[in-house]
C-alpha cells in the first residue's frame, strides 16, 4: 500500500471514530451490582479485567497527599469533598482512611480518575453508624445514581467495584440522606490500560502521510524536468 493510500485510509478510520459511553463489565456491591459482595481480588480476574494493569495492593490514604482538604493520590486520582452536588468542603484523614469531615443528604466524596481507568474499585465504610451511600459514574448528578452500598456500621466496610469496556472519568460517593454517618474510604484501587492514539492523532498521523506522499511526488516530478 502506498503512504498516500495509507494515509487516506486513517483518515476515513478517524472519521468512524466517536466519543462512547461506559459499558460496566462487572460489578460488585450489596445492591444494583451483577453480583453482591466481592473483593479486590475477584475484582482484578472477574471479566474484563484482561489488559488491565493493577497495583495489586488496595491502596490507603497518608498525610503527604492531603492539602487543602483535597487528596490527591500518586496515581494521579484526585479526592475532592462535596457539602452538595455542586458545593466542595474539606476532607480529613481518619487513620489511613480518608472522610468526609460534615455529612448531609446529597453530601459525599468524589474522586477525579487519571487517563485510561477502565476499573475502579474501594472498601466503603462510614465515620460512625449507618450509610445509604449511593455511587455515581462519571458526574455528580445525584438524580442519576447507578449503584447503592449499604454500610451496616462504621466497623462493616462494604467492598465496590466495577470494570468497564470505556474509560471511567470519575466516580461520586454520596449519601441518601441527613442521618447517614460520614462516608469514609478505607482503600481503593484502579485497573489501567495502556494509552490508545485518539481520533485526533490517528488524523494527524493520516495527514502527515498525505502530505510526505505528495511532497515526494512532487520531487519525483521535478527530477524528471
Amino acid at each position: 500500500m502506498t503512504i498516500w493510500r495509507a494515509g487516506i485510509l486513517i483518515l476515513a478510520l478517524t472519521a468512524l471514530v466517536g466519543p462512547a459511553s461506559a459499558t460496566i463489565q462487572y460489578s460488585y456491591c450489596t445492591s444494583g451490582c451483577a453480583s453482591t459482595g466481592g473483593d479486590y481480588s475477584s475484582w482484578q480476574t472477574a471479566s474484563g479485567s484482561a489488559g488491565l494493569t493493577f497495583s495489586m495492593s488496595p491502596l490507603t490514604f497518608a498525610p503527604a497527599g492531603l492539602s487543602g482538604g483535597v487528596f490527591t493520590d500518586t496515581t494521579g486520582a484526585i479526592f475532592t469533598g462535596y457539602s452538595n452536588a455542586t458545593t466542595t468542603n474539606s476532607l480529613t484523614l481518619n487513620g489511613t482512611a480518608l472522610a468526609q469531615t460534615t455529612n448531609g443528604t446529597n453530601s459525599g466524596i468524589n474522586l477525579a480518575l487519571p487517563a485510561n481507568t477502565y476499573a475502579v474499585a474501594f472498601m466503603l465504610a462510614t465515620v460512625s453508624g449507618f450509610g445509604s451511600q449511593q455511587i455515581v459514574l462519571n458526574g455528580r448528578d445525584v438524580f442519576s445514581t447507578n449503584y447503592s452500598i449499604t454500610v451496616p456500621n462504621a466497623t462493616s466496610p462494604q467492598f465496590f467495584g466495577i470494570l468497564s469496556d470505556t474509560p471511567i472519568t470519575s466516580i461520586f460517593v454520596d449519601n441518601l440522606g441527613n442521618l447517614d454517618g460520614r462516608v469514609q474510604i478505607n482503600s481503593f484501587e484502579l485497573g489501567q490500560a495502556a494509552p490508545t492514539p485518539e481520533g485526533s492523532s490517528l488524523g494527524l498521523i493520516g495527514g502527515g502521510l498525505v502530505v510526505i506522499a505528495l511532497m515526494r511526488r512532487r520531487r519525483g516530478r521535478t527530477a524528471a524536468r
